[in-house]
């Protein structure tokens, strides 16, 4: 079973966050399993920066991380079940792509300029 998302396959749409037992968990936001005023992440730069998004400054930031880092434990499975679900059938699909457009150009089987020659 996969721990992790593979990077070699993207596109696993957006994404979400909430805590499962304290611990960070990622999750596709379109799965129902986050509620809105559960995910962590929040846009903040849309084509350009949000409007009325107040930054924290440097400091505050590297005091919130050093918190949130200090709390968490050294190994943990932050990938949800449901995302690992959707992102090997993402590569499944992506791969049965690849093999249909390299068959429709003559690359999987032999093609015409690659038939046998009869003697």
């Amino acid at each position: 079973a996969l721990n992790y998302v593979p990077l070699l396959c993207p596109h696993a749409g957006a994404l979400a966050v909430k805590r499962v037992n304290c611990i960070p968990t990622v999750f596709p936001a379109d799965s129902g399993e986050v509620l809105q005023e559960e995910d962590m992440l929040q846009v903040v730069y849309d084509n350009g920066p949000v409007p009325h998004y107040q930054w924290d400054n440097y400091d505050t930031l590297r005091s919130k991380v050093a918190q949130e880092w200090a709390a968490l434990p050294k190994r943990a499975n932050v990938v949800s079940a449901s995302l690992r679900q959707k992102v090997a059938a993402v590569c499944e699909q992506q791969e049965q792509q690849q093999q249909q457009q390299q068959q429709s150009k003559g690359g999987g089987k032999l093609g015409s300029r690659n038939a046998p020659v009869s003697a």
